[in-house]
């Protein structure tokens, strides 16, 4: 189950704008990294005013719904 949830959320994170969003996910393996992080981590400090992603509101809402699959 876990591996699927991985591919799924590495396929939205490569929609996220890279340069709107100021992200480092250049590729599908970039994506599938940070699904990877974002699942097993999520210690990399993501909040409304994290500089790393400005203020997207895309990767934050990615982001919360792979952690919700986590706890379901």
């Amino acid at each position: 189950q876990y591996i699927l949830v991985l591919f799924i959320f590495a396929g939205l994170y490569s929609t996220v704008p890279r340069e709107t969003c100021k992200t480092a996910i250049f590729t599908y393996f970039d994506a599938f990294s940070f699904s990877v992080s974002v699942l097993f981590t999520i210690g990399f400090g993501t909040n409304g005013g994290d500089v790393f992603f400005g203020e997207c509101a895309w990767m934050q809402t990615i982001i919360t719904l792979q952690v919700r699959e986590l706890l379901l």
